[in-house]
């Protein structure tokens, strides 16, 4: 809990330098996630039952519960806020250079790019990854602003950006919930599905074809899909977004 401590602190202050900030946040992914006893790489492997209950794989055995690490961490309403602040701060844009580095290519090496914030995204969003496997702490991180900058960093130019992106988004969506205007996915209009599962089983992700009858559909609670899903005019789109346009990226 002291470490735990220690580093949540180095993530929430301000004045703490990039790589600080970087190698505290990958830290604290690290002690909040669960390890099995997959051979090879020691990872547990996640899935959501019928769309609403994200498990743990069958067969695999937890032999390192981050758990309790997770709840610590989702209590600390800062440090969840600060997270999500320094994962909007990616993903990369533009080429790679010596000045604009990609860290996941880069490596961060000799302390060249110790104050770039190319290099915080990547962690933060690997904190929130894991986080994410807490059913209260997936409540905090998924806001709309984060959800965006999660959606674009799956499609990130930077691998590492982009794998911890991917991650995060299963933990948090049991579909992909991100719908582009066009092919530039890191800088086109985006619009975000709110949560929705219809009565007969289907995500947001399931309605880009629908027909305006179809979009009536309603989840238990009586949210239409033309109310939550961004393919029959709903979720959260950004200002000018359109669905004559949009397109579902492929994962």
């Amino acid at each position: 809990a002291g470490a735990t401590l220690q580093l949540a602190n180095i993530v929430k202050n301000e004045g703490s330098s990039k790589l600080a900030i970087m190698w505290a946040a990958a830290a604290l992914q690290n002690l909040a996630a669960s390890y099995c006893d997959t051979e090879g790489d020691g990872r547990c492997y996640w899935d959501w039952e019928a769309r609403t209950n994200l498990s743990l794989q069958q067969g695999m055995t937890v032999i390192s519960d981050g758990s309790s690490i997770r709840k610590e961490l989702a209590a600390d309403s800062q440090l969840v806020n600060r997270l999500k602040k320094l994962a909007c701060l990616g993903p990369v844009k533009g080429d790679m250079t010596e000045q604009n580095p990609y860290v996941g290519m880069n490596a961060v090496p000799g302390g060249a790019y110790d104050e770039s914030p190319n290099i915080v995204s990547w962690a933060a969003t690997g904190a929130l990854k894991n986080l994410a496997l807490d059913p209260t702490a997936r409540i905090l991180i998924e806001n709309d602003e984060t959800l965006k900058c999660i959606c674009r960093a799956t499609h990130s130019r930077d691998w590492l950006e982009e794998n911890k992106g991917q991650g995060a988004l299963h933990y948090l969506r049991p579909s992909d919930p991100c719908w582009f205007q066009d092919d530039d996915y890191q800088n086109g209009k985006l619009c975000v599905d709110d949560r929705f599962l219809d009565t007969d089983g289907y995500t947001c992700s399931e309605y880009g074809n629908a027909t305006e009858q179809q979009c009536l559909a309603t989840n238990g609670q009586g949210v239409s899909a033309r109310e939550a899903c961004c393919a029959c005019g709903g979720g959260k789109p950004e200002e000018s977004w359109t669905t004559t346009s949009s397109e579902k990226a492929a994962n």
